[in-house]
């Protein structure tokens, strides 16, 4: 069972790449990350499986448009971590943040 779930919605944006980056040199083998994009994201799911990172990229059906709540949600109802974190494709966490959480 991951320790932690980094849950991060996006619509694509080539920023996701960063937000991917920042999180890699900090989780574990054991952590995950779910990334969900707002309708169907093929550079979103490129961009996570070349990652490297543990987890999955799923997408909603239908965009929904709404500022990434319903992937916030579809992602906590599929997160398996005993904490959930979330990140927005255009943030990236800092060196040593998730050491704090």
């Amino acid at each position: 069972m991951p320790s932690l779930s980094v849950i991060i919605p996006t619509i694509g944006r080539a920023t996701l790449k960063a937000a991917l980056a920042s999180l890699r040199r900090q989780l574990t083998t054991q952590d995950e990350v779910i990334v969900i994009g707002d309708g169907e994201q093929r550079d979103a799911a490129l961009m996570f499986a070349a990652s490297g990172l543990c987890g999955w990229y799923i997408h909603t059906q239908h965009d929904q448009h709404d500022w990434g709540n319903s992937q916030r949600n579809y992602g906590m109802e599929r997160a398996r971590g005993e904490y959930l974190l979330f990140l927005d494709d255009d943030d990236i966490y800092l060196p040593g943040a998730l050491d704090k959480f």
